[in-house]
């Protein structure tokens, strides 16, 4: 009995501890006209923005490596700063597959990306 506690307690220390998915913490959405990239938990408020479709100007992949999320920057007109979306958020592969479709990041572009691991970065348009 003894045992069996100290091992409930072990994980839900654990559980407490360890991170949380991407897909809890971050989500993307879209309709025809723009997108909202929204923090669910935890994130810094920074992360919440949006964006008009017509309003991005250049996107780029930068793989992360094996161990963490690749990210999406989304570059868009106006603004100092691309967008971020982490390809691990609630939406993010999904989202990756509407980009494509609506030729912002073209099928020779997201091949070469989603095959690096070692931690390039592709962008469509080129500079």
């Amino acid at each position: 009995m003894l045992l069996k506690s100290v091992g409930q307690s072990i994980a839900e220390w654990w559980s407490r501890r360890r991170p949380k998915p991407l897909d809890k913490l971050l989500s993307v959405q879209w309709d025809d006209e723009q997108v909202e990239v929204r923090v669910l938990e935890r994130l810094a408020p920074d992360w919440n923005q949006s964006f008009m479709w017509s309003d991005v100007v250049r996107v780029c992949f930068k793989d992360a490596g094996l161990y963490a999320s690749d990210v999406l920057l989304i570059e868009v007109a106006g603004r100092e700063r691309p967008v971020a979306v982490l390809t691990e958020a609630k939406g993010g592969s999904a989202f990756f597959g509407v980009l494509a479709d609506r030729g912002l990041f073209p099928e020779h572009v997201w091949r070469k990306a989603i095959g690096e691991t070692g931690g390039a970065t592709y962008c469509w348009p080129p500079h």
